[in-house]
């Protein structure tokens, strides 16, 4: 009797433990309902073609990578020697795991080209950061002697990625263009006929790499081609990313039901543990549940957003009391004369935000002010005075500009000043650069976005996060940039304002003639009354919305664009044998 009844106290626990975890599953069986079933199904079939395992291979590999932490991917290759091309740690995962393309990371000691890693397609990496100085003279040398002589036979193939600048292939050092460099380093090297690829952000750089090398004449001509020159859009998801994990919460949708909002967006179109997650904007957060729900994942997440960057909805017309924005941090050659020409026209921090600070021109090697001339102005006035600096016709700087008042006035505004600030000093800008409050784009009517090439660079195009931060906060635009700017945008699906301004400036291929246009509508602006610019303001909220829209939800092509770069990487391109 005592054995039977010992018997049924056991079987009422069990029965007693079934039935809280039954419980338990129709809690969470709750909270999955609350996700679309179609997104469940997304997660659980993988979308495409198998993809190819790309073997990446670093001059030295940091202990154990753990592939969600930064911090132990391998440092950049030939950045063991200290130099200014080659430094910091390798941005290269991040591109795979965006996509979950299959890759493995290896210490080049540990290649085995005759035996397990024969016919892999085995990659090495150059990820330059700077390529205007004597050292990218000598770049090659920096490459190991084993991963040469594998170069060299075909049983590894070498990117130069360089995806986060775009200038022409002219510009140089010492009278010699920086791509002509490279071309002579692989022949002086006998590195002519490996597999080579080359990465770059001019979307352009295929047909202007035909010229480039159409254009080689004589000694100039290297033996030396690229395999495949590849495109990569790279500012426009890049600042995405920015933007969804400054003003959005990312949750897992999977491992964290219970955070999930209806009004969620960065949808993949793929599974594996880099893709699952969406972003919910900061302002549909329900943050007490991490006080209820703790979870240390989304709590980084909610924490690292900045509120003070958030918009909600698309503002008034009514509401503005500024007329645009323009700001400038780094010294590129147009910028200067186009704050200038701003505060000629009659816009000014009274009216406008306006900003240029010349970054790292006015910071030493430790990050401090410099207090003498900083090297842009060196560069622009070179100790002339005012009928010299009019005179002088193969200015960069001013070369652009039509007539003498205008030369004159940029002489007289930058001669006693270094800077012009708008809300933030050099010092901040340099802790942050992406930082830019809500609030401006709710004060003013329209950005002029300064883009990093506009005169020097005619042939290429080239779209970075300043033209993408204004689509993201629901801004009319007008573009100081390349031919074809503006075409390229509406390529993608963006509207442009011809309501507001005469957008001709983008087909025009003198920088002269576009930077008179550009003028010529900030003048027509300025004499518009408030009335009127609020009318042609409210004109485009449907555009921008639109366009709002459509870079919230921009995740899947970005997916598309960094597959198909990747692709081109493959070995089914190209024999590797």
């Amino acid at each position: 009797m005592a054995e039977l009844e010992e018997n049924l106290g056991q079987l009422s626990s069990t029965l007693d433990r079934l039935v809280n975890e039954v419980a338990g599953l129709r809690t969470e069986l709750a909270d999955l309902k609350k996700i679309n079933t179609s997104v469940l199904k997304k997660q659980l079939v993988r979308k495409g073609a198998e993809k190819e395992i790309h073997y990446l291979w670093w001059d030295k590999k940091q202990g154990q990578t753990n592939h969600e932490d930064v911090f132990t991917w391998p440092s950049s290759n030939c950045s063991s020697r200290p130099n200014h091309v080659f430094q910091n740690q390798t941005t290269i995962l991040s591109h795979y795991q965006n996509v979950d393309w299959p890759y493995q990371v290896g210490d080049i000691q540990n290649f085995e080209p005759d035996g397990v890693h024969k016919n892999k397609n085995n990659l090495y990496f150059l990820e330059p950061q700077y390529v205007f100085s004597d050292q990218w003279e000598s770049c090659v040398d920096y490459i190991p002697q084993e991963v040469v002589c594998w170069l060299r036979e075909r049983k590894m193939a070498l990117v130069l990625w360089f995806p986060h600048e775009g200038f022409n292939f002219e510009q140089g050092y010492n009278h010699i263009g920086w791509l002509q460099m490279f071309h002579e380093q692989m022949r002086k090297h006998q590195l002519e006929n490996i597999i080579c690829y080359f990465v770059f952000g001019d979307l352009q750089a295929a047909p202007n790499y035909d010229t480039f090398l159409r254009t080689r004449q004589g000694n100039e001509r290297t033996q030396f081609e690229f395999t495949k020159v590849i495109s990569y859009d790279y500012f426009h998801q890049d600042y995405w990313r920015e933007y969804s994990e400054r003003t959005g919460i990312y949750v897992n949708r999977l491992q964290n039901p219970k955070y999930m909002h209806q009004n969620t967006y960065g949808d993949s179109q793929l599974t594996g543990g880099f893709t699952d997650h969406v972003i919910i904007p900061y302002e549909d957060f329900n943050a007490e549940l991490l006080g209820r729900e703790p979870n240390s994942i989304v709590q980084d997440s909610y924490e690292r957003c900045k509120p003070d960057e958030v918009l909600v909805g698309i503002p008034n017309g009514i509401d503005k009391t500024k007329d645009l924005i323009c700001l400038n941090a780094r010294p590129r050659s147009h910028r200067p004369v186009l704050v200038s020409e701003l505060h000629r026209i009659g816009y000014n921090n009274e009216n406008s935000y306006v900003s240029f600070l010349g970054r790292e021109d006015m910071l030493n090697q430790h990050g401090e002010l410099i207090t003498g001339q900083p090297i842009w102005k060196q560069q622009m006035f070179r100790d002339l005075n005012i009928t010299q600096f009019t005179a002088r016709k193969d200015n960069p700087f001013i070369s652009f500009l039509s007539h003498d008042v205008q030369i004159e006035y940029t002489y007289r505004f930058w001669k006693d000043r270094n800077m012009v600030l708008a809300d933030r000093s050099v010092m901040e800008v340099h802790g942050d650069d992406r930082l830019i409050t809500s609030q401006m784009y709710k004060d003013t009517f329209f950005s002029l976005v300064s883009e990093t090439l506009f005169g020097e660079d005619k042939e290429s195009l080239f779209v970075t996060e300043k033209t993408f931060k204004a689509i993201a906060y629901r801004h009319p635009f007008m573009i100081v940039g390349n031919m074809g700017t503006l075409r390229h945008l509406r390529f993608l699906g963006y509207e442009t304002f011809p309501e507001m301004f005469d957008e001709s400036y983008d087909q025009e291929y003198d920088p002269k003639k576009r930077f008179s246009i550009i003028l010529r509508n900030l003048e027509q602006w300025y004499q518009l009354s408030r009335e009127e610019k609020i009318k042609k303001y409210d004109s485009v909220k449907e555009k921008l919305k639109h366009n709002f829209e459509l870079f919230k939800n921009s995740r899947s092509q970005f997916e598309k664009d960094t597959t198909h770069v990747l692709s081109q990487l493959s070995s089914h391109s190209v024999d590797i044998l």
